[in-house]
């Protein structure tokens, strides 16, 4: 699913198009790319935005979302969340894909543990084998992440559950974190090592089935 902005697809037989909303087409027109210096609460506030404008496009075109209610399975991104709204709103599978680190700020959404004592926080730029001083620094930059995620990121997708009613009966934060399968192609032996909870939900890594 992409929006009309994305021309170079468009044409592909197994894309589906929505019309993107006014307010995003005037936005990407007039984008000039991420300033330098950027901090993670600034940018994840602008992605959040950005990515709410493109879910309400595919909320309310009807023809996508009757195609979307014949669907097996959605599958999202993991650092957009529109597909946890999706998935809840049609009673579908959510099989989330995480291409780049899970130390992303929607990894909150997820339950995804991100300790900070040692796992290199997003943007931290600190290795793992952390002093104590880059644990401060890393423990600083967890609580940016949190905040980003819980104050900029969460608000414009709890406005389009409430106006689009889904999953009335949870909460925000319930509804963003449904997910059934989490694929990662970031093996721990590339990243970080972290502890996980396997009984949350599956979480599969491609380059273990590469190597199986």
């Amino acid at each position: 699913m992409v929006g009309d902005t994305e021309s170079y697809v468009t044409h592909y037989q197994n894309i589906r198009v929505y019309k993107t909303p006014q307010l995003l087409y005037q936005v990407m027109l007039t984008r000039r790319g991420p300033k330098k210096g950027l901090d993670v609460v600034t940018e994840s506030t602008s992605i959040s935005k950005l990515m709410a404008m493109y879910c309400e496009g595919i909320l309310n075109d009807e023809e996508l979302t009757a195609d979307i209610q014949n669907a097996d399975v959605i599958i999202g991104d993991g650092l957009y969340m529109c597909s946890s709204l999706i998935a809840s709103k049609f009673s579908l599978p959510h099989v989330v894909v995480v291409a780049s680190t899970l130390n992303l700020p929607s990894m909150h959404a997820f339950g995804v543990p991100i300790t900070p004592s040692y796992v290199p926080q997003f943007k931290s730029t600190l290795a793992d084998d952390l002093s104590f001083v880059e644990r401060l620094q890393n423990i600083y930059h967890w609580i940016l992440v949190y905040w980003a995620f819980n104050y900029d990121m969460v608000p414009p997708f709890h406005d389009l559950k409430k106006r689009y009613d889904i999953t009335p009966q949870e909460t925000i934060f319930e509804t963003l974190g449904r997910v059934d399968l989490m694929i990662s192609q970031k093996p721990f032996i590339l990243e970080y090592p972290r502890p996980l909870s396997p009984s949350k939900f599956p979480l599969l890594h491609l380059f273990k089935m590469k190597q199986g």
